[in-house]
């Protein structure tokens, strides 16, 4: 039996991912093999696709965070699912032949560590569901974990249109916070519609705003894009304040690649300039904690509860991984992109 993937074939522009055809791989001890049903994209796999990257793999690699679908087939030593179940999880996984991460989601199936997978109801909308796994984990951590937010705080969100944005703003207007949001023209009207002050920052300085509005300052910051927003994010904050910043979209792949390692340092560096503000670089979901699963499992309920309501920027075939790669890159995507392979 064949199954079709995406790999990228060369580090360049989004036409370098292409489909192929291969036999449907044998899950491993510990594995369990599951029939995508939706795949998310990220903001990682372009800059991975751009450039080569320290402790990942060479062209041609594939590519994918996030997965939800059906299990195929149970690996040896795996007991808490079955056949025919729903689950949801990441595809992160270390290959120990090579001693490189591997992430595999753009797939109609992939043999995948039961251990970062959980059930979920099987009447969830899959391309909803997959924007659980990475984005709202990635906003629920850095708020519940890392910022430690309070009801009443005051939060400022970069890129409030993006998944992981529209994600912290639905998240955290129910902790009851008062939330601001920089985003495009194009994305203002859903960051409204999502409770947060909008603030276009193709038009609008945004430290200026902040301080007409909210002179006391800001209680957190969460910013996907590095560079200069670091030092005019941390000049908002409050005593006591936090900023988390959880990517690096300000650098092409290629400065990722080369330059990443000092600018987190860098970022990180800043909270050693005021004893009373945390400044932070957060490195991606927490899937090693004791509340991994609770987390996700939570969020889920969530989801099937009518509590957040994901939002889907297109959905798309695989064979349209270069349109998917193009939208997330030039910015046009509102919420997150979701290969939808019910549809293929």
């Amino acid at each position: 039996m064949k199954y079709r993937h995406v790999l990228a074939t060369a580090y360049g522009p989004p036409e370098v991912l292409q489909v192929f055809e291969s036999d449907v791989p044998e899950p491993a001890a510990n594995e369990i093999r599951v029939k995508v049903l939706a795949a998310g994209v990220a903001w990682g796999d372009v800059a991975r696709r751009q450039a080569p990257q320290a402790a990942y793999p060479s062209p041609p690699f594939p590519l994918g965070y996030d997965v939800v679908g059906v299990v195929d087939k149970l690996g040896t030593g795996v007991t808490q699912f079955s056949v025919g179940q729903h689950v949801a999880g990441l595809t992160f996984a270390m290959d120990t032949t090579t001693g490189m991460y591997r992430l595999f989601g753009y797939s109609e199936m992939v043999c995948v560590l039961a251990r970062m997978f959980v059930p979920i109801p099987d009447h969830l909308d899959p391309a909803m569901a997959v924007c659980l796994v990475l984005n709202y984990m990635t906003a629920y951590q850095i708020l519940h974990d890392e910022a430690r937010a309070q009801t009443g705080e005051t939060l400022l969100v970069h890129g409030g249109g993006g998944g992981v944005g529209t994600a912290l703003l639905q998240l955290g207007r129910l902790m009851g916070l008062k939330v601001f949001a920089t985003g495009s023209s194009a994305k203002q009207s859903i960051i409204q519609a999502l409770g947060a002050l909008p603030i276009d920052y193709t038009t609008q300085d945004f430290t200026e705003v902040v301080q007409h509005t909210s002179k006391e300052g800001l209680d957190i910051v969460i910013d996907p894009i590095g560079g200069d927003y670091v030092g005019r994010s941390y000049r908002l904050l409050r005593p006591n304040g936090r900023l988390i910043v959880y990517g690096l979209s300000s650098m092409s792949g290629e400065d990722v690649a080369q330059h990443a390692g000092a600018e987190i340092e860098r970022i990180n560096a800043f909270a050693g300039n005021d004893p009373t503000k945390t400044v932070k670089f957060f490195a991606g979901v927490d899937d090693e904690s004791d509340h991994y699963h609770s987390d996700l499992n939570m969020l889920f309920e969530w989801l099937a509860g009518g509590k957040i309501q994901p939002i889907i920027a297109r959905r798309l075939t695989l064979n349209q991984a270069p349109l998917a790669h193009h939208l997330l890159e030039t910015r046009q995507a509102v919420g997150k992109i979701v290969f939808d392979l019910t549809q293929s």
